[in-house]
C-alpha cells in the first residue's frame, strides 16, 4: 500500500526469492479502477534480461495475446522484446512515448497564484470530466480512476473562474 492510501498491483514474477523478470498483474474485480486496468488490459514489465522477459511475457495466462494491451512504463530496453512478441503473435504495436520527471521539493520553491487566478482544491466529482478532456489519450473507465487519485491524494488546481 502506498502511504496507505492507494493498493499497489499484485506482482507476477518469474522466479523466486531470486526475481528474474517482473510484470503487473491482473486488477483485483472489487477495484474501484477495475474497468480502467482491464479494458483493455493495462500491465507494465520489466527484467535486465530480454530472455526472461519474453518467457514471462508467454507465461500461459499472464496475458492473453488476442486481446489488446496496454503497457506503461516500459524501457528502450523492453521494446525490441515487446515488438518481437507482438510480431509472432500477429499484432501491431502503437507507440505513445512520455517522459517521466522527477523534482524533490527542494527543486521546486512555492510561486506566487499569478494575479486572478484562484488556488483551490480540485474535487473528483466537479472536476475529473474536466481533466479528461484534457487529456490526448483516454480509455473506458477513466474518469472513475481520476476521482480515486484525487480522493486518495489531494491535489490543488489553478481556476481562472
Amino acid at each position: 500500500m502506498i502511504q496507505g492510501r492507494w493498493w499497489g498491483s499484485t506482482l507476477v514474477t518469474l522466479g523466486w526469492p531470486g526475481i528474474l523478470a517482473v510484470g503487473e498483474g491482473p486488477a483485483p474485480e472489487d477495484s474501484s479502477c477495475y474497468e480502467y486496468h482491464t479494458v483493455p488490459r493495462c500491465t507494465s514489465v520489466f527484467s535486465p534480461d530480454p530472455e526472461h522477459l519474453e518467457t514471462l511475457l508467454l507465461y500461459p495466462d499472464y496475458l492473453d495475446w488476442s486481446q489488446p494491451i496496454i503497457f506503461q512504463g516500459v524501457t528502450k530496453k523492453t521494446r525490441p522484446v515487446l515488438d518481437k512478441i507482438i510480431e509472432t503473435k500477429g499484432g501491431n504495436c502503437d507507440i505513445e512515448p512520455c517522459s517521466i520527471l522527477e523534482a524533490g521539493q527542494e527543486e521546486l520553491p512555492p510561486r506566487p497564484v499569478p494575479e486572478g487566478l484562484d488556488l483551490r482544491a480540485l474535487d473528483g466529482d466537479l472536476h475529473a470530466d474536466y481533466i479528461k478532456s484534457t487529456r490526448p489519450y483516454t480509455r473506458d473507465g477513466e474518469t472513475s480512476y481520476i476521482k480515486e487519485l484525487i480522493r486518495r491524494f489531494p491535489s490543488v488546481g489553478l481556476f481562472d473562474e
